[in-house]
């Protein structure tokens, strides 16, 4: 499916920005004027032009709300939040590079400078209290006018390896709130701000992190405890299932795409007979070792291909991409310890959805749910990127019932 760039990883990610077309985060002309002038195979332009259309937008929000032209400032001050992170996007993975942490630093002051405009939604800034003094940054939303039979209903959403709180309000945020849902957005460890600003890593064990998540709902009187959903998007729908196999407070998953064991799914692609798949790099016969060292190092030093490699490194705090085997070993769960509801997707041509039927077959939930995405719809790319609306009336009518 492509969408406007020759560069095939830039196009993914334009394919994604506009994604969040339908609930006002992108516009087409301007992701299309955007994209025609960024260079291929060049991340400097692709901050670059994206960072110029951010900017533009920021400043028609100022000048709007400095008019009080409120509705046009709350739309440009959205846009302005969504290209700002994409400008940032490629330099994930340069742990020293400060234009992301600018990009997410300035992402975050226009959506909340948006959402606070909004006459559809309450936005609280929140922190969300961890380990060792740490605090997640985050947002809780709530709609205007709960329904009664909605009262309470608050649904958490997850992002993956590189996406940020704000992302995840144009990912599902913002259909779900127009159902009545309250809903909590935040940067947990290898995500956005608490990644760029606070060096916090990602971990296996993502219970130790939704933990302190639902202990934060639960000083909240707005939350029904009985109605809480968790939503994980991307690497997200490793990282719910995981902690829902610890956390019985939750009270219905999904998972998108579902994901049992990274590790294993990593070394089935390396180009080794099973035997040494299972041990790299340990154990392995030193010249075979260093082939494959060396292969990864040539893609990692790719400019636009090479950041999922550089991305994966920074998100886990490791240095070398032979190394990651053994850390994506700690990656994996037993699925018959999740036994809340669950709601499963497959989009046909997303990678690291493989596991998403297995998850379906093995969790010990009594409700469940598995929905195939096809190219018949358009949502059939990485989290149905292409169709998310789809997506969102799959899941959240399936919630509706499960809360009902």
């Amino acid at each position: 499916m492509k969408v406007v760039h020759a560069d095939e990883v830039f196009d993914s990610q334009i394919l994604r920005l506009l994604g969040s077309m339908y609930e006002g985060g992108v516009d087409y002309g301007e992701v299309h004027s955007t994209s025609l002038r960024i260079k291929s195979h060049n991340v400097e332009s692709w901050y670059r032009e994206w960072n110029a259309t951010a900017q533009r937008l920021e400043k028609i929000g100022q000048t709007a709300l400095d008019t009080k032209r409120e509705i046009t400032a709350h739309e440009a001050f959205l846009r302005a939040s969504q290209y700002y992170r994409a400008s940032g996007q490629f330099f994930i993975g340069y742990p020293d590079e400060k234009r992301t942490l600018l990009a997410y630093q300035k992402c975050e002051t226009c959506f909340t400078l948006a959402m606070k405009l909004s006459p559809a939604v309450k936005l609280e800034t929140i922190k969300i209290p961890w380990k060792d003094a740490v605090s997640f940054p985050g947002y809780f939303i709530q709609p205007p006018n709960i329904p009664p039979e909605k009262r309470g209903h608050t649904l958490i959403i997850n992002g993956g390896y590189d996406s940020v709180k704000e992302e995840c309000y144009f990912f599902s945020g913002a259909a779900a709130l127009r159902r009545g849902y309250n809903v909590l957005l935040y940067d947990g460890p290898g995500q956005g701000l608490t990644l760029v600003e606070q060096n916090i890593v990602t971990m296996p064990d993502w219970e130790n992190v939704m933990s302190y998540v639902i202990d934060y709902l639960y000083t909240r009187k707005e939350v029904d405890k009985s109605k809480i959903a968790v939503m994980g998007i991307s690497f997200g729908g490793y990282q719910v299932p995981r902690a829902a196999t610890v956390e019985k407070r939750i009270n219905a998953i999904i998972a998108d795409p579902g994901q049992i064991n990274i590790g294993k799914k990593a070394r089935e692609r390396l180009p080794l007979p099973q035997s040494w798949q299972r041990i790299f790099p340990k154990d392995v016969p030193w010249l075979v070792t260093s082939l494959i060292r060396m292969v990864l190092n040539k893609k990692m030093a790719g400019p636009s291909y090479g950041w999922t490699f550089r991305r994966t490194l920074h998100v886990h705090g490791i240095k070398e991409m032979a190394d990651m085997f053994p850390e994506w070993d700690k990656y994996c769960y037993d699925p018959n310890s999740v036994t809340c509801p669950i709601f499963i997707s497959f989009a046909e041509e997303d990678a690291i959805a493989v596991d998403s039927k297995a998850l379906y077959e093995q969790v010990s939930s009594s409700s469940k749910e598995f929905v195939v995405y096809g190219e018949a719809t358009g949502s059939h790319k990485h989290c149905e990127s292409g169709n998310r609306a789809a997506f969102n009336a799959d899941c959240l009518d399936w919630l509706d019932g499960i809360f009902a």
